[in-house]
């Protein structure tokens, strides 16, 4: 279903921006790159511990697309979020001084990557099945 997939690909860039947003973002993001690190880590290895090579290709089919662009998307928003949190922590109410917020190439760097996430779903969505349904064919035959 495309709902599920969305909320799956768009869940950890949505958190790191928000907490972007808040002087927690500074401890937050962080902790979130940690969580993340190590549920995708893990699921990659288990996949290999359990099918060996096989496993990997699988593994690499699953969480090809999600590794190549969604994970790229997710440092350039949490490095960009991290530093706007910093800014915020640091001088949240200085007059005269913009918001990093309104910064143009933030707001660039922020539809770049919304287009970047949105090619991963469109991928995830039609040829993750495609490509599974063939391995798997190939190996139960």
């Amino acid at each position: 279903e495309l709902l599920p997939l969305v909320w799956e690909v768009v869940r950890w860039p949505l958190f790191v921006l928000l907490l972007g947003f808040t002087a927690l973002g500074i401890v937050g993001i962080p902790l979130l790159f940690a969580v993340r690190g190590f549920l995708f880590s893990f699921a990659v290895a288990s996949f290999i511990r359990m099918f060996g090579a096989v496993g990997g290709a699988l593994a690499f089919l699953l969480f090809g697309f999600t590794g190549l662009l969604a994970l790229p998307v997710l440092f350039v928003l949490g490095v960009q979020s991290l530093t706007v949190s910093f800014a915020m922590f640091g001088r949240p109410f200085v007059k005269g001084k913009p918001s990093p917020l309104f910064d143009r190439a933030y707001i660039f760097r922020c539809g770049v990557c919304a287009a970047v996430l949105a090619l991963c779903v469109l991928l995830e969505y039609i040829a993750v099945p495609a490509l599974l349904g063939t391995i798997v064919h190939r190996f139960t035959a």
